[in-house]
């Protein structure tokens, strides 16, 4: 069985101001509504990602695809290159 472990990303999280105002203001939180394997071997994962942000008050303010590759070093899985289609 193949499992992914997602958080939810909260504005609350260390973002650098930079990232803040790429992902707008009023964001608040980010999920994966989809999450689709398109590669993946011992120690690599490719992902292809439906991301939806949301404001403060739970409303859905962008969502878009997101090219994740997902790697095993040093003992742990990390992400290791992600590339999105987000128009704002």
């Amino acid at each position: 069985m193949k499992t992914v472990a997602v958080r939810t990303i909260n504005r609350a999280n260390s973002l650098t101001t930079k990232a803040l105002g790429h992902a707008g203001y009023h964001w608040a939180r980010t999920t994966w509504q989809t999450i689709d394997v398109q590669r993946e071997s011992a120690d690599k994962v490719h992902l292809d990602v439906r991301i939806n942000r949301f404001d403060i008050n739970d409303q859905l303010i962008a969502d878009f695809d997101s090219l994740w590759v997902i790697t095993f070093k040093n003992g742990k899985w990390a992400a290791q290159f992600r590339s999105s289609f987000a128009t704002s």
